[in-house]
């Protein structure tokens, strides 16, 4: 008698990544990536061996108007500059502006400036 192969795997309770991805017809590096964002939950079996439950796989399709996520993420929280901070960056851009009126790259390749870069350092005994 022959087994269905897509029976045969729908039927598990537990799958590996490669089957997981194909259950929900992504790439194994995006279930790896979802496991390690903690959107999966997957377990270890020994030292190598991933396994992910069935629950979590149906967990992980919602529709589309639905949530995508029990827990969304949290922004990340920027601090306002400080005026000195504020100042400190405006030197350094116009330190930076400065410098770049004495210097015409124009009619060189990157390979050029890596060359005379590395004639400078030379020359400079580093």
């Amino acid at each position: 008698m022959e087994r269905n192969a897509t029976t045969a795997t729908e039927n598990r309770d537990y799958y590996t990544l490669p089957e997981a991805a194909r259950i929900l017809d992504v790439s194994v590096a995006t279930v790896s990536r979802w496991i390690a964002a903690g959107r999966l939950q997957a377990y270890r079996v020994g030292p190598r061996t991933i396994r992910i439950k069935k629950d979590q796989l149906q967990s992980l399709v919602t529709p589309a108007g639905g949530t995508r996520m029990a827990s969304k993420p949290q922004p990340i929280i920027v601090p306002t500059p400080t005026p000195e901070e504020l100042a400190r960056r405006k030197a350094v851009v116009d330190a930076t502006l400065e410098r770049r009126k004495d210097r015409n790259i124009a009619p060189l390749t990157s390979t050029d400036l890596v060359h005379m870069a590395r004639a400078e350092l030379m020359r400079r005994g580093r």
